[in-house]
């Protein structure tokens, strides 16, 4: 089989692997259709994190179950699967993507952020990740979801997917704005989906007493 390799910031090669095989009762082998780069992969290929020898890479994808251990009950050989997510068919591959990491992502940030019915929720980042947060947290019941965001066709999609208002300032002046918009009090919830020191600090402050912060940004 083929393999995506990282050697060093900027460098990738596509390598032949051996064929995989069932190593213990719980594993499973997957023939995969799709795949597509991880935003956390970034960090290694910019040389924002160091890597340390070849690291394979690439861990979102949309694939066929091939072969079973003798303990997996859960999927079949010939089941389509995309991570944990199954489905069946075949022109959805390039939109069901999105599904292998990066909603799974932006809803775990949701649920780690305790967002509930009626709660008033701000999402620091508006990629991938944070647009899911947010789409996450208007399905959780989320009163009030502020978008931080810059760009003006992300903050189109924000409001698509149940953003209710808009912050564009960052650091402590969105801090400021985030009060601001919520009485002095700060937000119930916050999803942070950057992984800056910034963007970190600006997540806690921005939660009211007493809040919660569900971190899934890939920190530096």
């Amino acid at each position: 089989m083929r393999a995506a390799v990282l050697y060093s910031p900027g460098d990738v090669r596509c390598e032949e692997w051996d064929d995989p095989r069932i190593v213990r009762p719980t594993d499973a082998i997957i023939r995969v259709v799709a795949s597509c780069v991880c935003g956390s992969d970034l960090w290694l290929y910019r040389g924002v994190e160091s890597v340390v020898g070849p690291r394979d890479i690439g861990h979102e994808y949309v694939g066929v179950v091939e072969e079973i251990g003798s303990d997996v009950t859960t999927v079949k050989p010939g089941a389509h699967v995309v991570g944990s997510f199954a489905f069946s068919d075949d022109d959805l591959i390039p939109s069901l993507l999105a599904a292998s990491d990066v909603f799974g992502t932006g809803w775990f940030g949701a649920r780690a952020a305790e967002v509930r019915p009626g709660k008033t929720v701000a999402v620091v980042g508006d990629g991938a990740v944070g647009l899911l947060a947010i789409l996450s947290a208007r399905y959780l019941g989320a009163e009030r979801i502020i978008a931080m965001s810059r760009h003006a066709d992300r903050q189109a999609l924000a409001r698509e997917f149940g953003a209710t208002e808009v912050v564009e300032a960052r650091g402590d002046e969105g801090v400021v704005q985030i009060k601001d918009l919520t009485g002095g009090l700060g937000v119930d919830s916050v999803i942070e989906a950057v992984g800056t020191q910034e963007s970190i600090l600006q997540a806690v402050r921005a939660a009211r007493p007493g809040g919660h912060v569900g971190f899934v940004g890939a920190a530096t």
